[in-house]
């Protein structure tokens, strides 16, 4: 029974700490810690070079400063997408919602006619009324809306710390039907479909021809990313509109026209650029960017999935126990340390290696967390416990036996055995000669005189030798 009452107590300190750790997951307090983890392991990887069926024509500052402010007249747009007929399709990563002149329209509409895969965004908005928040979907003009081979919302969703790692792929609240998203929109295109051709599977799976998008919950995806600001072909708008850039250069690509000025104020971070201080103070992605690398997801079927909330806890319950029982089973903490630092080195990289070649999201943080906080907790039970019972070990035989032999117990505790052990050993019996007599004549107080010089000398031959004395 006292077994069983000892195991209890020593496994107390871990079973509170896994608790705590496994609510704290549950209500999502180790989150934006996971998700800075999640962008570590892109910038570990590095970048990559990027689909090369992807390119990025971008209104940049260049172009500003030879064509003029914007926003440019509808047919300087009409005049690019003329320059870009052999593109394979072509995405406007703008919203044309102004009015416009009816001449400039037209040019432009009539542009996008003869191409064939023109793809406009739009945006949903949101409003308040009467205490309720209504989406609200904002669509290019009519006449610009009808002439496009397609239509795409441009709203990209950020996570609680303002950075993109997913896209919305289809939205279906407001119109009860897949409603593609503009990166999405602009693949159908490309590849002749249209959003009649979405059709959602079994398991969260959204098809489009051949090609599956697999989604959360929320009907969003998470996408692969390539690099930094810049990794995407990217070419200056007003070079391909002048004809600086050859017909030949993007046919067959498809083509996203999007701002990349800072004035436009257009930039998102992503795992790559989060913070403006990463790879050597790489800038915030352009919008038009994170679309690119969302076609570039879909043609690589690149995407990534986080593992769901029980095994994320099964891994996390894991690490707690092993980390338990590295640290129990280590003869001292300095190799209970190396016990851990194994274990928690072996867990980064089993995650990495799942995210990299599984593209498999488990959460690690939390589970280091968990290991770093059970062996802190066991080392310091297990000091406490073992100084107690130094203590108690010193009180019990401090009075009986010198302080060198009291050490010697405290360090080989363990070879001290219930019953004693068989040992070669002196017994001195010492007696003061004619005591009795002596003591007869005398006052008390010269008496306890003499016996406390006979007791201090003694005492203190005894225990140079390491003696004990009984009496």
């Amino acid at each position: 029974m006292r077994n069983w009452a000892e195991k209890i107590k020593v496994m107390l300190v871990p079973a509170v700490l896994i608790s705590l750790l496994l609510l704290t997951s549950i209500a999502g307090m180790w989150e934006r810690l996971e998700l800075i983890m999640y962008d570590t392991w892109f910038k570990l990887r590095g970048p990559r070079p990027a689909p090369v069926e992807v390119a990025v024509v971008a209104i940049d500052d260049r172009s500003i400063k030879e064509i003029g402010l914007l926003p440019w007249p509808r047919r300087v747009h009409a005049s690019l997408i003329e320059a870009l007929g052999e593109a394979k399709a072509v995405g406007f990563d703008m919203l044309f919602d102004t009015p416009g002149t009816p001449e400039d329209n037209g040019r432009l509409a009539a542009a996008m006619k003869a191409h064939g895969r023109v793809v406009l965004a739009s945006s949903f908005a949101f409003q308040q009324e009467g205490g309720s928040i209504y989406q609200v979907p904002v669509f290019p003009v009519r006449q610009l809306a009808g002439a496009a081979a397609g239509i795409g919302f441009a709203n990209m969703p950020e996570d609680l710390d303002n950075v993109a790692r997913r896209i919305s792929v289809v939205d279906v609240n407001y119109f009860k039907r897949p409603f593609p998203c503009f990166s999405l929109a602009v693949l159908l295109a490309a590849r002749g479909l249209n959003p009649d051709h979405l059709k959602f599977t079994g398991g969260h799976t959204l098809a489009a021809g051949d090609m599956e998008v697999p989604l959360d919950y929320k009907n969003q995806a998470l996408i692969d990313f390539w690099g930094p600001a810049g990794t995407f072909r990217t070419y200056s708008y007003v070079d391909v509109l002048e004809g600086r850039v050859g017909r030949e250069e993007l046919a067959g690509k498809i083509v996203l026209v999007g701002p990349t000025a800072a004035a436009e104020q257009d930039f998102v971070s992503t795992p790559f650029t989060r913070g403006n201080m990463v790879l050597a103070g790489a800038l915030p992605s352009p919008g038009v960017e994170v679309h690119a690398s969302a076609i570039g997801t879909y043609l690589t079927g690149g995407y990534y999935k986080r593992a769901p909330l029980p095994a994320n806890l099964v891994f996390l319950l894991f690490m707690g126990l092993s980390a338990a029982v590295a640290v129990y089973r280590a003869a001292n903490p300095w190799r209970g340390l190396l016990y851990l630092l194994a274990l928690m080195a072996a867990a980064a990289f089993a995650v990495y290696l799942a995210w990299y070649y599984g593209h498999y999201w488990l959460n690690l943080i939390s589970p280091l967390a968990l290991a770093a906080l059970v062996y802190s907790g066991v080392t310091a039970g297990n000091l406490v416990r073992t100084e107690l019972e130094r203590r108690r070990t010193r009180a019990l035989f401090a009075r009986y036996v010198p302080p060198a032999v009291v050490e010697e117990l405290l360090r080989n505790r363990q070879d001290v055995a219930l019953g004693g052990a068989r040992v070669e050993l002196t017994v001195l019996f010492s007696d003061i000669r004619g005591f009795t007599s002596f003591s007869e004549n005398r006052q008390p107080e010269y008496i306890v005189q003499r016996l406390n010089e006979y007791f201090t000398e003694m005492t203190a031959l005894i225990f140079k030798h390491g003696g004990t004395l009984d009496k």
